[in-house]
């Protein structure tokens, strides 16, 4: 009887959705790609299948992971409605009990809620509660589908939260860029690079030969988000093309191989994951009709701010290793920049391995798989510290329908090493890579340009809503990176995950100190190889010390950081107050002992903290160290009872909910304590 249940129910499934891979048609990219990030798509509406009386569908978007939707049955399904169309790129799924089994399951798209196609198959990886990221080519739509189809305890479906991402509208997103210059491999007499700029479809720029190709400058890095062409003859024939992007002019990578439609004098647009870039080339590898390369004009499309922070860059692998190799298929073919070599290994769990050098905070990694438009390649990516312990950051496949770079997010993934292990793919069980590349944030902005931070400790974030309006109150002021200070829950690390994820969707990174009710595994939720961690943030060295560490260990660390960067701003972040007026908590002073000699020693410009629940601004006498405590995150206050001698109180604060904002360039930096209500309380200003 259990068998014919399970009959019935694939196919219906067979009859309700399209059993195809999510691809794009050669030279016709999404409309809605952009040049922002995937982000958070806002829900207008779910249902299912079926659902328990008392854990209904709409449990799975309350932002509580506490609550959930569930039902009996292979084959029940959550559906959200996105009220109107968009080009989504990942489904974010918090499985109930997704620590004790693995869930097989289903997400396909639809545009009308009626035919579907399926975009990605898999299996959550049984080890987590935290949100699992499955990402796929991006594919328009309005209805997303999940379809579950049991895990291995039972045929219960049970999902605590469910979260789209995607992009908007390139017209609501990208704008056209002035391009500085234009070059060529070579011209025909006649038809100049010139033409591709001036505006005019009737003119055009013409060379012939494969592999001619021109050039544009935009003057400074820009991030790119796509590149419109209008091909001379483009509706007769065929261009095979390549755009490769580069930030000096000398080294490229390339972004897009494919093809021109043959049908239109119009422009096309194509798109590619956010590049950040100065240079652009297109080189044009002949046409269905001759070798010539002709276009008539060009428009590359850039992010409206022109702003680089935050933004992911290409990183340079500083070796590769591999369990094995086939003769003439070396490790190092992956990053040759040339689609037509590649790595390859027969066996399942046949890996390669990147190292790039140093630690770097990786945003997503792009493979391009050897006949990755016939068959699906099953494999997984780990990271590691030290190349010697590798921990999973995704378990998933590739497409199965292109021969391009595939992108595989893995936000805030802090590492030197990258390990890919293959286990078989759908027609045999080699492993075969024809290019790999890893792409970094790129956290420090321009030098002309201010940087943004928000800080703010003792968030309380499970206990009350007001951590809701810290982060409402970081995103409004547009901040480049939220700072936590430590005690961030007071309860399990899943509870400060709706805190991450709002800041995530707005495309603002979490970086933070260990406070003395967190333990050590929110290092992994802000993307930190531990809680002791240093990184540059625009024109600053941000050094994160742990009080919950020894005194040595932080002294020895800092002083390393210190000694050995190069910016001009040296920002220091930790929970418990070195200095502070008489509340609940006192000063750390065998810490602030040990620590103010370095601080004076190397030019500490600010120290930050949280620990009392309140605000201060001290500073001592005869001494250049701002410290501020910004224990206003969100939970009760602490009073404060008067000052201590030998400090100099510059503002204080008991009773306000804030952030403090920091603003950073190359000659100043400058902080102020912003409230709940927007109010700016409390500022300050350094210039060197």
């Amino acid at each position: 009887m259990e068998l014919c249940v399970s009959l019935i129910i694939f196919l219906v499934l067979i009859s309700t959705n399209t059993f195809v891979q999510s691809s794009l048609t050669f030279g016709q990219t999404d409309p809605f790609i952009s040049s922002k990030a995937c982000s958070k798509l806002t829900v207008n509406g779910i249902t299912a299948s079926g659902a328990d009386a008392l854990h209904p569908p709409s449990h799975a978007i309350d932002q509580n992971i506490n609550t959930r939707w569930s039902n009996l049955g292979l084959g029940s399904w959550l559906q959200i409605d996105l009220g109107q169309e968009k080009a989504v790129c990942s489904v974010g799924i918090n499985w109930h009990r997704g620590n004790e089994r693995t869930n097989s399951f289903i997400i396909s798209i639809s545009k009308d809620g009626k035919t579907f196609t399926n975009v990605y198959f898999g299996k959550s990886d049984g080890a987590s509660l935290t949100e699992q990221n499955y990402n796929f080519q991006p594919n328009t739509g309005r209805f997303i589908k999940v379809i579950v189809n049991g895990n291995t305890q039972n045929t219960w479906v049970s999902i605590s939260e469910l979260k789209i991402y995607g992009y908007k509208t390139l017209s609501e997103s990208c704008v056209k860029s002035p391009i500085s210059k234009v070059t060529a491999s070579s011209s025909q007499v006649g038809f100049p690079p010139s033409n591709v700029v001036d505006n005019n479809l009737n003119t055009i720029w013409s060379n012939y030969g494969v592999g001619s190709y021109i050039e544009l400058d935009l003057g400074t890095s820009k991030n790119i988000c796509s590149v419109d062409i209008a091909w001379y003859k483009g509706n007769q024939r065929q261009n095979n093309f390549v755009i490769s992007t580069s930030l000096d002019g000398k080294s490229y990578k390339t972004v897009l191989s494919t093809k021109s439609s043959g049908s239109t004098l119009s422009f096309e647009t194509y798109a590619f994951p956010d590049k950040l870039a100065r240079y652009m080339k297109i080189t044009v590898n002949g046409n269905t009709l001759n070798n010539y390369a002709s276009l008539s004009e060009i428009r590359v499309q850039v992010s409206p701010s022109d702003q680089s922070q935050n933004q992911c860059v290409d990183a340079s692998a500083q070796n590769v290793e591999t369990s094995g190799s086939q003769a003439g298929f070396p490790g190092s073919n992956l990053l040759d920049d040339n689609l037509n070599t590649r790595w390859s290994n027969n066996g399942v769990g046949s890996w390669i391995q990147l190292d790039l050098g140093t630690s770097k905070n990786i945003c997503s990694i792009n493979i391009a798989w050897y006949k990755g438009n016939e068959r699906q390649n099953n494999f997984v990516i780990s990271a590691s510290n030290d190349g010697l312990k590798f921990s999973n950051v995704l378990s998933t496949k590739s497409n199965g329908s292109t021969l391009n770079a595939e992108k595989y997010n893995i936000a805030d993934t802090n590492a030197r090493y990258l390990r890919i292990t293959v286990n078989g793919n759908t027609q045999n069980s080699y492993a075969s890579i024809s290019e790999i590349s890893i792409s970094v944030v790129s956290i420090s902005g321009p030098v002309s340009s201010n940087y943004y931070i928000g800080a703010a400790g003792d968030w309380g974030s499970a206990r009350n809503d007001n951590w809701e309006r810290t982060v409402e109150l970081m995103i409004n002021n547009k901040v480049n990176l939220a700072l936590g200070l430590g005690d961030f829950s007071y309860g399990s690390v899943g509870d400060f995950i709706p805190v991450v994820d709002a800041l995530k969707a707005a495309g603002i990174p979490f970086k933070g100190v260990q406070g003395n009710h967190d333990s050590k595994s929110y290092a992994k939720l802000f993307g930190q190889p531990s809680m002791l961690f240093a990184f540059d943030a625009g024109q600053a060295r941000i050094i994160l010390l742990n009080t919950e560490d020894s005194v040595s260990s932080n002294a020895v660390f800092l002083e390393n950081e210190l000694k050995t960067t190069k910016q001009p701003w040296k920002i220091v972040a930790m929970h418990k107050p070195l200095y502070t007026s008489p509340s609940v908590h006192p000063e750390e002073k065998e810490l602030a002992n040990k620590l103010q000699p370095l601080f004076d020693k190397y030019g500490v410009d600010l120290v930050i903290y949280g620990h009392n629940h309140n605000y201060e601004r001290i500073e001592l006498p005869g001494k250049l160290t701002v410290f501020i405590q910004a224990g206003t995150g969100g939970e009760s206050h602490y009073g404060i009872k008067g000052e201590r001698s030998g400090r100099i109180v510059l503002y204080q604060d008991d009773n306000t909910f804030g952030i403090e904002k920091l603003t950073i360039n190359s000659n100043t930096l400058s902080g102020q304590f912003i409230s709940h209500s927007g109010k700016i309380l409390d500022s300050f200003s350094i210039t060197k």
